[in-house]
């Protein structure tokens, strides 16, 4: 597909032989791809001009990322530098490539001391990499820390990203609906004036989960540090086109739910 238009055409076209087309687990997962690859080359939806400029949206999020960095020592107060990457394809002209950590605030997991009991045993949930499952999902949680064990460890707030950094399920990710503390095999990106739906879908898009792989370091173990993993590029367009973004994805991955149900 060339552009939403043609997409619109072909996708007609494929659901009248649905049922024919995706009959096994690789055809459906072939399909699921080429949606997410579809959203970030911008061929998914239609572009508007009207919509405001992507110049101005990252003027807002360094705005608001100064407010943040006032607010407590936690924040983080460095801006990534744009990392030099060759692009494997050309964006729309609204919009632009930019680092995960210009447009959310990142941080790495941390595991509070296994040997202190007080720190464990409580109702607060914390997870590994085992708990972020391949569709996206954040399965229920294996360990629960206590209030203290909640001051020592990373918290991620509803709307944070969350991606495995290293071993086997290294790129999986999750976005969180609830307040869930992460262990250090797990990165977190939390959107600035961002949709953070579209994070998702930029990160679980073919292209980036390749840049996770070629990126990391060690052959047994797969590792991607914070550094590196935060200067990745991802494909960003106007706000408003995010949330349509966001809606076609949504659109297309319940009839995907079915056809793998």
């Amino acid at each position: 597909s060339t552009d939403a238009a043609d997409l619109a055409s072909n996708w007609q076209r494929i659901a009248k032989h649905f049922d024919t087309l995706f009959t096994t687990e690789g055809s459906i997962e072939f399909l699921r791809k080429s949606i997410l690859h579809l959203a970030v080359l911008g061929k998914l939806v239609k572009q508007d001009p009207t919509d405001e400029p992507v110049n101005e949206l990252l003027k807002k999020i360094a705005t608001e990322r100064k407010r943040l960095n006032t607010a407590g020592p936690k924040r983080q107060a460095k801006i990534p530098h744009k990392a030099v990457e060759v692009q494997s394809f050309e964006l729309p002209k609204a919009w632009t490539w930019v680092p995960i950590g210009t447009c959310a605030i990142t941080s790495t997991g941390r595991t509070p001391a296994t040997a202190r009991e007080d720190l464990y045993g409580g109702r607060f949930p914390f997870i590994g990499p085992g708990q972020i499952s391949s569709d996206g999902a954040i399965l229920t949680s294996e360990k629960y820390i206590s209030e203290k064990g909640k001051v020592d460890a990373a918290v991620a707030v509803p709307g944070s990203i969350l991606m495995v950094c290293i071993g086997g399920s290294i790129g999986k990710c999750a976005v969180v609906h609830y307040e869930t503390a992460f262990n250090q095999q797990i990165n977190a990106a939390v959107p600035i004036l961002f949709n953070s739906r579209y994070l998702y879908v930029a990160m679980t898009s073919p292209n980036f989960q390749e840049k996770v792989i070629s990126s990391a370091t060690g052959s047994a173990t797969p590792i991607i540090n914070k550094s590196n993993w935060e200067n990745l590029l991802i494909p960003m367009p106007p706000l408003q086109e995010q949330h349509r973004i966001v809606a076609k994805v949504d659109a297309e991955h319940i009839t995907y739910k079915i056809a793998h149900d």
